[in-house]
């Protein structure tokens, strides 16, 4: 709890890549928060969660995700199940597609936010998973830390 506020996180479709490897190969997880290697690639490792770290950051902060797609009428005459498949196939597509925080539509939303929130993004949203941040330098990030300096509730976080 951070002040006023409760986070839960479902963690339900992590899964564990144990050394030497730490590869996984399967797909699972929610679609807007899929890694684009997760798309692309045979074998991924553990950068695809730090991917996703970026993801609900950044939608904890600007309230949707990078890759948010908003239903449209196209979708009305299908069934649930088959408009939900076409719209996680078009978000797919749109992770898939994706190249830099720079060139995308990501930018215009990190425009009134603070350099610290946009290095973060920038730096943890990138579509090639070698650019992208390890764990250990997240955790360092100037933002994180303000966030989690600045909570009153900091001891009953674990």
């Amino acid at each position: 709890m951070l002040g006023s506020l409760t986070f839960k996180i479902d963690f339900g479709w992590a899964c564990h890549a144990p050394p030497p490897r730490n590869e996984r190969t399967t797909l699972c997880g929610t679609p807007e928060y899929v890694a684009p290697e997760m798309l692309t690639v045979k074998k991924y490792d553990n950068k695809c969660d730090n991917w996703s770290i970026g993801v609900l950051a950044y939608e904890m902060v600007i309230g949707r995700t990078p890759f948010f797609i908003k239903k449209s009428k196209k979708y009305d005459d299908l069934d649930a199940r088959a408009a939900k498949k076409k719209l996680n196939a078009a978000i797919f597509e749109k992770v898939k597609a994706f190249t830099s925080v720079e060139d995308s539509v990501i930018e215009h939303f990190l425009s009134n936010q603070t350099s610290a929130f946009r290095h973060f993004i920038r730096n943890v949203l990138k579509a090639q998973p070698t650019n992208r941040l390890s764990i250990d330098s997240i955790l360092k990030l100037q933002w994180l830390n303000v966030c989690w300096n600045n909570s009153s509730e900091t001891s009953n976080i674990k």
